[in-house]
């Protein structure tokens, strides 16, 4: 198997993560305490969790978890319904598995935005 990283995701990626304070500016948190990693699991079928990596982790102390997934696109970025199921799958199993009881939300980081489309609510 040939991994094949592309080299402005990770780069935009990278930026994102040196960025958090900004970030959560931007989501109107900034005065909230707040708890930042990565999270990564491995598949458990008995659980049935599926492998799954979240770039950004930023746990409120208000009770919300924001999952940020960060794409790069030359342009505003399109959800697919590839990324919306695969988005929803990745937050019932964070559920799962951390058993976690805040209130979870997916943040969609994008240099462009979205463009709105039938996917995009899920952002």
């Amino acid at each position: 198997m040939i991994l094949r990283l592309d080299p402005k995701g990770l780069s935009f990626e990278l930026t994102c993560l040196h960025h958090v304070p900004e970030m959560k500016k931007a989501l109107r948190i900034a005065g909230v305490s707040t708890e930042v990693s990565s999270w990564r699991c491995v598949a458990d079928e008995d659980l049935g969790i599926s492998r799954h990596q979240v770039d950004l982790v930023i746990q409120r102390r208000d009770g919300v978890i924001n999952l940020c997934e960060m794409k790069y696109s030359s342009d505003a970025y399109s959800v697919t319904k590839k990324d919306e199921s695969d988005w929803k799958c990745r937050i019932s199993d964070f559920i799962k598995a951390t058993e976690i009881h805040d209130s979870v939300q997916l943040t969609l980081v994008t240099p462009y935005g979205i463009k709105r489309n039938t996917h995009s609510w899920v952002v």
